[in-house]
């Protein structure tokens, strides 16, 4: 039985069939069962490992924010937004019920349950990880603790400048090291943690209350601060795929049974 959530058929989603293209976190199934009318599902392996109903709404539910986050990151627009969204079976094709993505009510939990090393005994091919910068950041979800609690942060709060400020806290770097590993400037540093830091400017919107410091001299907009933000997000991903230990462990997850693994 595959579990599949569908999408708002109002969007077109081809473009993001190659998102994932080691269908590591999702994939998207495009029907196009009449000419003038295109049905669009979002599937995972995180949710095959479920044989019940109930439990696989609450992992999409919980997989849903740490999804959004990542197209938060490559500035793709979240698609699992909706108030409801509909689960289905395939055995037959059947809705089994709707989840709300909105991270709310008292059952709400963090979705590191919802993510399970085991996905790959239900990847479609038996071929060898391909490497691109959106399906590296994918399978960093799962091997970095990093790269993923910054998703789950912007899945979970949007992108503003309290998430944007954590982002660059689960970085974990010192401003002087983030200058030399990122190549951004003391001055967009100091801008951005000014103008994000400070009531005055931003009211209700800023990181902290009411402050006796006087405003910074420099100040940013949301829009750059973003750019700056997710730049040096995605310069990390691109680090850390970079690493022996992750190729290594992609490559060994991904070798067919009983074929050695890729040097």
């Amino acid at each position: 039985m595959t579990w599949l959530i569908e999408l708002n058929r109002d969007i077109r989603y081809e473009h993001l069939q190659g998102f994932d293209p080691n269908w590591v976190l999702l994939g998207i199934t495009v029907d196009h069962f009449r000419d003038d009318m295109t049905d669009y599902f979002l599937t995972s392996p995180h949710l095959q490992r479920h044989d019940d109903a109930a439990a696989a709404m609450i992992a999409a539910r919980d997989l849903s924010l740490l999804i959004n986050g990542v197209f938060s990151v490559f500035e793709v627009d979240p698609i699992l937004h909706l108030k409801e969204h509909r689960m289905l079976c395939d055995e037959p094709l059947e809705s089994v019920g709707g989840f709300s993505a909105w991270p709310s009510g008292p059952d709400f939990t963090m979705p590191y349950s919802a993510l399970d090393d085991r996905w790959r005994r239900w990847r479609r091919t038996e071929r060898l990880f391909r490497s691109t910068e959106s399906g590296n950041f994918c399978a960093l979800c799962l091997y970095s603790e990093k790269i993923r609690n910054i998703a789950l942060t912007f899945g979970y709060l949007g992108v503003n400048w309290i998430s944007l400020s954590s982002a660059l806290e689960h970085l974990g770097f010192s401003d002087r090291e983030m200058i030399d590993r990122y190549d951004v400037t003391r001055a967009q540093l100091r801008a951005f943690q000014g103008t994000a830091n400070n009531f005055s400017i931003l009211g209700p919107a800023a990181r902290h209350g009411a402050q006796r410091r006087d405003p910074p001299r420099e100040i940013t907009t949301l829009a750059a601060a973003r750019e700056l933000v997710m730049d040096m997000v995605r310069k990390e991903a691109l680090i850390l795929a970079q690493e022996p230990g992750f190729i290594e462990a992609m490559n060994t997850m991904y070798r067919a049974e009983g074929e050695p693994v890729p040097p």
